[in-house]
């Protein structure tokens, strides 16, 4: 795991303090070892940040550079099935220096050409620079679980792991891009491709961008492409689930560095400790956090998982003392402006296992992979139904956002897209108009609100499938990895997510909706593969989201939220609800000189 970056400058040369400023900045995501390199015409520059995971040798840093020297790599995240890769590239006649996943890469371009990319398991981003070609490859992995921020402004292309490697150099215009921050309301983040500022962008998962002699193309070179054309029964189906997560597993305990789980107390992070235990070549550490409020709790559960498999298990508890003194650190962790308050205990419970491990396992991923929200069902209930009319959404429009009703009202009301957005706690057009100002409301009169959503709504799929595959494309990269990836390496800890291997993810989603999911139970069929192997009070407790408390925070400390609109985006004076994601927002404008 590591920081990244990069500078592709045609027409002037590149001045190494400006590299090395870009590459310090990412320090927290690599502090074992760091490197730059410029080449001979100082037209091209790459930075490197290193944790150390595998193949401990320095001869391992990084950027990597290939025999003669004419392909060079920096590279953030892991390939599993390296060896297996290393292997056939020895057959091939490749004679390997180092044991590390990292020349495996330089190795498989050499002989695939762009093509190598297919043959990677695991979570990458990669920036590499091919000398003789006049080619610079910069590649996300398939699913998005590592970073890749890009920006191609007067000719210059850059990249790195970090938004602010390339918004605090002056390496583009930092100008604010008002449409992904109306679009920050409707989302709760910022989606891909777009990120706060106009000129820098996000690569999308499944994606590679290629630079090539002064032309750049962008490409997807994967995504979910069979859905439901896998006919087989229940049994077959538990079978597959258990041995693909086995291997999953498996392949994300090799390191040469101690390995953890972060253990919720949900049935996804208990089942990858239970195939983590299974796996294990050394004592397994489990971390879980406790919150004071007890319906904000599950640490019950995480230390029923702990003393089944008999790990070593560490609590910590997060309370307002701790979320006051983190409050800024955490709202500015992503460079943009990102509403998932579960980024406090999240990077808590990262930090406990970075003081015992370095590489831990989460559960991220089994919602968007077998049914695991709430709001599919709620969706599948209310979206057929009749609207209310107008005066229902007038009424809905009056009753101040933290009202219940006004959630059982907003159900009713809201149509299609619209819908998940209120499902998922977003802004509808309507909801913004009441703290947003006119002028700027004017300006999206036109704008499509749901224009993310709308890109990755398969009506050729069955619902069920359909909201999976939205939120596997939207809401599980950009936020919920976005979230791990942040808070992992704010502390220099690598994250692991079994549950999102892409083998795993493809043959899950062959399956037919009736297999994966009875339409009434969440997580059917993963269940039914995990009862007799977890404890059944762990199959059978309702969800629980990983949050913190934060109405109740705000009570106590009621700075933690903003009460009146004022600025150039706000309406001024209008009471805003009391939203982290409007915590967030306010007060990064304000840190942007938006607040006046």
């Amino acid at each position: 795991m590591c920081g990244i970056c990069g500078i592709i400058s045609p027409s002037a040369p590149i001045e190494p303090d400006l590299l090395d400023r870009m590459t310090d900045c990412m320090s927290h995501r690599g502090p074992d070892a760091r490197g730059t390199w410029i080449s001979s015409d100082r037209r091209i520059g790459l930075g490197h940040r290193r944790l150390s995971i595998i193949d401990l040798d320095p001869r391992s840093n990084q950027p990597f550079f290939s025999d003669d020297g004419s392909v060079v790599l920096v590279f953030n995240g892991e390939i599993y099935n390296f060896t297996d890769i290393r292997k056939e590239l020895e057959d091939k006649g490749h004679r390997f220096r180092t044991t590390s996943d990292t020349e495996v890469i330089v190795r498989a371009y050499a002989e695939w050409d762009l093509e190598c990319v297919r043959r990677f398991r695991g979570m990458f981003a990669f920036g590499l620079v091919d000398q003789t070609r006049k080619r610079v490859w910069l590649v996300r992995d398939r699913v998005g679980i590592k970073p890749l921020i890009y920006s191609n402004w007067k000719g210059v292309l850059s990249f790195a792991s970090d938004i602010g490697a390339l918004s605090d150099f002056g390496l583009c215009d930092t100008e604010l891009d008002l449409s992904a921050l109306y679009d920050y309301l409707t989302y709760l983040y910022i989606p891909a491709p777009k990120t706060a500022f106009r000129h820098i962008r996000k690569l999308e998962p499944g994606h590679w961008l290629l630079w090539e002699d002064g032309t750049t193309t962008i490409r997807r070179y994967w995504d979910i492409s069979v859905f439901g054309e896998n006919i087989v029964d229940e049994d077959t189906a538990v079978k597959r689930v258990r041995d693909l997560l086995d291997e999953a597993v498996r392949l994300r305990l090799v390191a040469d560095v101690p390995v953890g789980v972060l253990l919720s107390g949900g049935m996804d992070s208990s089942s990858v400790a239970y195939y983590a235990l299974r796996n294990a070549v050394q004592p397994l550490h489990t971390f879980s956090v406790a919150f004071a409020e007890k319906s904000f709790n599950e640490v019950e559960y995480a230390n029923t998982v702990a003393k089944m498999i008999g790990s070593r298990h560490v609590v910590e508890q997060y309370d307002l003392s701790r979320a006051r003194s983190e409050t800024t650190e955490r709202m500015f962790a992503y460079g943009e402006p990102h509403g998932d308050v579960s980024i406090f205990p999240t990077t808590l419970v990262c930090d406990m296992a970075r003081r015992r491990v370095t590489v831990a396992l989460s559960g991220d991923g089994g919602d968007e992979v077998f049914w695991g929200y709430t709001r599919y069902l709620q969706y599948a209930r209310y979206c057929g139904t009749k609207a209310w009319g107008e005066l229902a959404r007038r009424l809905l429009v009056s009753i101040p956002a933290a009202t219940r009703g006004r959630w059982y009202l907003g159900v009713r009301v809201r149509r299609d897209l619209d819908l998940y957005v209120h499902l998922t706690q977003g802004f509808a057009r309507d909801e913004k108009a009441r703290i947003v100002r006119p002028e700027i409301m004017r300006e999206f009169r036109n704008y499509d609100d749901c224009w993310a959503y709308e890109r990755h709504w398969r009506t050729d799929l069955p619902l069920r499938a359909r909201l999976q595959y939205l939120d596997f494309k939207n809401y599980l990269p950009d936020d919920i990895l976005a979230k791990v990836d942040r808070a992992s390496m704010t502390v220099s800890l690598e994250a692991r997510v079994p549950l999102l291997d892409h083998k795993l993810v493809e043959e899950v989603f062959s399956w037919p909706d009736s297999i994966r999911s009875d339409g009434r139970t969440l997580k059917y069929i993963f269940k039914k593969a995990m009862r007799g192997i977890l404890p059944d009070v762990i199959l059978t407790k309702p969800k629980q989201g990983f949050c913190p408390p934060w109405f109740q925070w705000t009570k106590d400390w009621p700075e933690l939220r903003v009460t009146r609109g004022k600025g150039r985006f706000f309406r001024e004076g209008t009471r805003l609800p009391n939203s982290y994601p409007l915590f967030v927002l306010h007060h990064w404008l304000a840190s942007r000189g938006w607040q006046l």
